[in-house]
């Protein structure tokens, strides 16, 4: 069963014991176990990590509408600054001013809502930029 297919049978509303969740074996005994560790129900485990991963999707998915708005070089800078590179070394391997690089970084926190580079930093931490060398 898929994970929407999943959701629907969750959010269905269904008396408790008529209620099909459609998971693996593997999951449903780790649901089960997380259950138990913290004195909660399957149901009420089963609810708050589907709420966190939901939110998490969300997360991930207005992260990459912020990261549309930026311009191509500005995504260029906020992806080597996301590999740990200064304002300088991004302006080297972009042949740029270091003060264009902190410009563009600059731009790319004001349109992330953020309040300086750390912030952008840690919020495209994991994200994949092979090729932006």
């Amino acid at each position: 069963m898929t994970f929407w297919k999943r959701l629907h049978h969750f959010f269905k509303p269904a008396p408790v014991e008529n209620r099909v969740y459609g998971f693996d074996e593997t999951t449903a005994r780790t649901v089960q176990a997380l259950a138990q560790k913290e004195g909660r129900t399957f149901e009420q485990m089963l609810s708050d990590l589907l709420s966190a991963a939901i939110g998490w999707r969300l997360s991930i998915e207005e992260t990459r509408q912020l990261w549309r708005r930026l311009t191509p070089r500005e995504q260029q800078v906020a992806a080597l600054l996301s590999r740990g590179y200064t304002n300088r070394q991004i302006a080297e391997i972009l042949v740029i001013s270091p003060e264009t690089a902190k410009t563009h970084v600059r731009n790319a926190v004001h349109k992330f809502g953020l309040r300086d580079r750390s912030q952008l930093y840690q919020t495209l931490a994991g994200w994949e930029f092979e090729g932006f060398e």
